[in-house]
């Protein structure tokens, strides 16, 4: 994973995000076992998963609009 080693200019050192805003690239990727995609609780869990991928879009919303408020 590509990392940059400061943080980017005008971003506050201390934001609790810092570590994926020094990312330079995403890759979000998750494996299932046959047992897992075949499950009844598939449908929820992909929900799940994808509310996680939310937050990092909300995250990379603000890095576009400058608002870096925590």
């Amino acid at each position: 994973m590509m990392k940059a080693t400061r943080c980017p200019r005008g971003f506050d050192a201390d934001h609790p995000d810092i570590e994926w805003i020094k990312l330079k690239t995403l890759f979000v990727s998750r494996i299932l076992t046959a047992k897992e995609f075949s499950s009844p609780a598939l449908a929820q869990n992909v929900v799940n998963d994808f509310r996680q991928l939310l937050r990092l879009n909300a995250l990379l919303q603000k890095a576009v609009d400058g608002n870096w408020s925590a």
